[in-house]
């Protein structure tokens, strides 16, 4: 079970972000705060597994860092949409694919970047 007790106040926010290593992908946030994003992913992804990203600001410039991934826990297999479009890194092909939940951890943030981000977020 993931605890609730954070360092800072998580926002439901969409936020296109890309996994630049080790394998690039664009995603969306569900919620994010200073701290850290969670987002759904189709790919199984391991825990402590470190990623570099950008967080893509809009009408400014992106925002890299790098992130820790620091939880992922399966949720219930979703159906693909009608269309055959699959969600983050989902196989089209497939009637269901599993869901994960990951929680990625910021590590290296400039506290220009964090103030950023706080402006965009908040």
């Amino acid at each position: 079970m993931i605890s609730n007790r954070r360092a800072h106040k998580r926002y439901k926010k969409a936020i296109f972000f890309r996994i630049v290593t080790p394998e690039p992908r664009e995603l969306t946030s569900i919620d994010i705060s200073l701290g850290g994003l969670l987002f759904e992913s189709g790919t199984f992804c391991n825990v402590n597994q470190m990623l570099s990203l950008e967080i893509i600001i809009p009408n400014r410039k992106s925002i890299p860092c790098e992130a820790r991934i620091a939880w992922v826990y399966p949720v219930q297999s979703q159906k693909l949409r009608s269309s055959g479009r699959g969600l983050n890194g989902v196989n089209p092909g497939k009637k269901t694919a599993p869901i994960y939940k990951v929680g990625l951890q910021f590590l290296n943030l400039s506290s220009r970047d964090q103030e950023k981000l706080k402006n965009f977020i908040y």
